[in-house]
């Protein structure tokens, strides 16, 4: 009885992760699209190319889909790393609105747009993100 609730913990925990870093990572890659494509942010387009954005995502989703994420270290080092993926789609979901209302706005024709918070912020999460991705790839090589 135990062991199948053991097994069944687990599974639940491997397959809870790979069903959520797959549809937040193609979102997320979806919504930095539509951000590249955005005139007048050419700061915001310096981040995404310098921090690498879409390959570090997709990486990192590659990663986690193939790492057996059913041990407890590993499936909790997880759990993390989807959380930061998920605090940047949601900051990236922030920049989109407010970029598109500044630019549906009257305002916009005489007043540029400052994301620079926002881009300070992006900057700290992709930060975060590669400190918790590093540590998961450093407890799935301890563990293995």
């Amino acid at each position: 009885m135990q062991a199948g609730l053991i097994f069944l913990a687990g599974t639940t925990g491997q397959v809870l992760v790979h069903s959520t870093i797959t549809p937040i990572v193609k979102s997320t890659l979806s919504l930095l699209t539509s951000l590249r494509t955005v005139d007048g942010t050419p700061t915001l387009q310096d981040v995404i190319v310098t921090l690498d954005i879409p390959a570090t995502l997709q990486t990192i989703e590659s990663t986690c889909m193939a790492l057996k994420c059913d041990e407890e270290p590993l499936k909790t080092a997880a759990g993390h790393v989807v959380n930061a993926v998920q605090h940047i789609h949601q900051l990236l979901t922030r920049i989109a609105d407010i970029t598109a209302s500044h630019r549906a706005g009257y305002v916009s024709r005489w007043r540029t747009l400052v994301i620079d918070d926002e881009i300070s912020q992006l900057r700290s999460l992709m930060n975060i993100l590669s400190q918790r991705f590093k540590l998961m790839c450093d407890i799935h090589s301890v563990t293995s």
